[in-house]
């Protein structure tokens, strides 16, 4: 009976500390993103149209041998674009390379690095709790902590073939 006890709680512990919540959300339907080119020269991107004095180029754009770049006229395809020698050019020692560029986390991707985190200290958090209940009832801490972790993913498991 004290087994079967320690056992349910076991399992009230585990299936309360893994609950998920989904939130679906609804997205407004994407914009399209206008290139506008100013009297000066300079290429924006913006939501709006393109306001006076502006004109709105394509978002095609080619590298010039003197390293200027330039946009195509609306309505050019790529297939129309001539391949410059310049962008098929390899990077001079004097331009900095991709490896030696800092990288930026996207919002995306912290999010993800969060959700792991998450999903780690819930795997840590059911061997320590299993542990403890299995220390108070005078057993090994370790294969209880064990018998916890492998309970979260039995729980995981269960909880992806559900959905």
């Amino acid at each position: 009976m004290k087994k079967a006890c320690s056992l349910f709680v076991l399992a009230f512990v585990a299936v309360s500390a893994q609950s998920v919540e989904l939130e679906l959300k609804e997205y407004p339907p994407l914009k399209p993103i206008h290139w506008c080119k100013d009297s000066e020269g300079k290429v924006a991107q913006q939501i709006e149209e393109c306001g006076p004095g502006a004109t709105e180029v394509s978002s095609i754009s080619t590298v010039n041998a003197d390293g200027k770049v330039t946009f195509a006229k609306l309505g050019t395809t790529l297939e129309d674009t001539p391949a410059t020698p310049a962008t098929a050019a390899t990077p001079t020692p004097d331009t900095p390379s991709a490896s030696s560029a800092p990288t930026q986390m996207s919002a995306g991707d912290k999010d993800v690095l969060r959700r792991g985190q998450k999903s780690l200290l819930k795997l840590l958090a059911f061997a320590v709790i299993a542990g403890v209940i299995g220390k108070s009832m005078q057993r090994s801490f370790l294969r209880w902590s064990l018998g916890g972790i492998v309970l979260n993913f039995v729980l995981v498991g269960a909880n992806i073939m559900s959905s």
